[in-house]
């Protein structure tokens, strides 16, 4: 996690969120919680999907919060 999101609640909880958000083998759904899947679509590429999907989602709210975007916490050099 980066140092900045780790002192900003906000995005603290934003950021792990998606960290945790996983691809469950055993209950397979399509990534932001559709019931509807390709069958063509293996275990394996989900999984993939999942973890570069919610990557992109970590990294903004990273991104959010480096820029001082609905940050809750007092920046240092503000």
């Amino acid at each position: 996690m980066p140092e900045h999101v780790a002192v900003c609640p906000k995005h603290r909880v934003l950021w792990t969120a998606w960290h945790d958000n996983t691809y469950d083998w055993r209950k397979p759904r399509e990534w932001g919680g559709g019931h509807i899947m390709d069958c063509r679509t293996s275990h394996q590429e989900r999984a993939y999907d999942w973890a570069e999907k919610n990557l992109a989602q970590m990294n903004a709210a990273a991104q959010s919060c480096e820029q001082g975007r609905g940050c809750t916490s007092v920046k240092e050099d503000a």
